[in-house]
């Protein structure tokens, strides 16, 4: 009976030292989280290393910081930690809008743009980029290289614009061109489009001149021409 109680203790001693000398990821371990990554050469842009950055719902380390910008619903803090699940949730991220899978700095989400930059997208609408220093109140969270777009996504029209001299019209890689308005005036039609008009040095008194077009000044110059012609030959010839 003795022979048996230490023959029972020695072997468990011996089970304990060879389950101590196995490193933790090779131990079976029901309660043991999983050492894989869910992103393969996690740096910029991740969170890792940390115990709040076990994604529970995947069974993996490390989540994807997502630009605020990015969120349907943006925070204070400039960047989120999300799991992968939510980055799939389309309640949670705006995937109309912005490229998840793009670097902006230290966090995922740029604003997704066309036709060279000077296009982007708002609510899934593409919009126009405009020049700096037109929109009285853009987004500052934009975060576009080649100009501004407003908070709310709507575009100034262009009786808003002429006001200050400017025509909605590619300038580069973005939209807004500024004119002298001591040298033109910009006139909008009923579809809401900009035309340029030279005054020449004429004074603008405040009214819309109907001479829009070359033909419109052309067939203005005929007819005065055709009135002052007559006279002259009445007047100035021997």
């Amino acid at each position: 009976m003795i022979k048996t109680i230490l023959f029972t203790f020695f072997s468990i001693l011996l089970i304990g030292d060879a389950t101590a000398a196995t490193p933790w990821w090779e131990q079976n371990e029901i309660c043991r989280p999983s050492p894989s990554k869910c992103y393969p050469n996690m740096g910029a842009g991740y969170f890792y290393d940390d115990d709040d950055s076990w994604d529970i719902a995947s069974g993996c380390w490390g989540m994807k910081y997502i630009c605020s910008g990015a969120l349907k619903h943006p925070t204070d803090d400039y960047r989120v930690a999300l799991t992968r699940g939510q980055i799939a949730d389309t309640s949670v991220v705006n995937t109309k809008d912005f490229d998840l899978t793009q670097l902006n700095g230290d966090c995922f989400g740029v604003r997704k743009t066309t036709n060279g930059g000077t296009m982007t997208y708002v609510n899934g609408n593409l919009v126009r980029v405009w020049c700096r220093g037109i929109l009285e109140d853009p987004d500052e969270n934009a975060g576009l290289p080649n100009g501004e777009i407003s908070v709310d996504g709507v575009e100034p029209g262009c009786a808003q614009l002429s006001e200050i001299g400017y025509a909605a019209i590619q300038n580069g890689k973005c939209y807004g061109k500024q004119y002298n308005i001591s040298k033109y005036r910009i006139l909008c039609d009923t579809n809401d489009k900009p035309s340029l008009v030279i005054l020449n040095g004429r004074p603008w008194d405040g009214e819309d001149s109907d001479i829009v077009t070359q033909t419109d000044a052309d067939t203005r110059f005929e007819q005065m021409y055709n009135n002052s012609h007559p006279r002259y030959l009445d007047n100035f010839q021997d």
